[in-house]
């Protein structure tokens, strides 16, 4: 029951980081891109399905710098980190979408130790 507080807290702290995501116009279209990138993070999560990753494991979650252009141009791609609590590590965590009204896509991921060495993972 703990493990299940703690991931909602987690998932929870996740989302409204994400819905803080703006630039002084409003929302740009790639940053409601990367709110939803962030959602399949946090499903993928849930599912214990992001490789390198377990449900127990606890992180601060960032995003790679977000384009503030008005006209997203597809595919379009989220690079999402974690940095892990417990060695130090950071894994990092490649989306793609390919169209407008396709789904998002674990394409690619990694850990880099803290001595900087890094190691790819398999996506399934």
């Amino acid at each position: 029951m703990k493990k299940n507080v703690s991931f909602v807290v987690c998932i929870s702290t996740m989302l409204v980081l994400a819905s803080c995501i703006s630039h002084p116009s409003g929302d740009s279209p790639y940053a409601t891109l990367t709110n939803d990138a962030i959602r399949q993070f946090a499903e993928l999560r849930h599912a214990g399905n992001l490789p390198g990753l377990t449900l127990d494991e606890h992180g601060q979650l960032e995003t790679e710098a977000i384009p503030q252009s008005e006209n997203v141009a597809y595919p379009v791609s989220v690079v999402l980190h974690v940095k892990v609590e417990k060695d130090q590590s950071r894994l990092s965590y490649t989306f793609t979408k390919e169209s407008r009204t396709s789904e998002w896509r674990l394409v690619k991921a990694w850990r880099t130790k803290a001595d900087g060495l890094r190691e790819d993972l398999k996506v399934n």
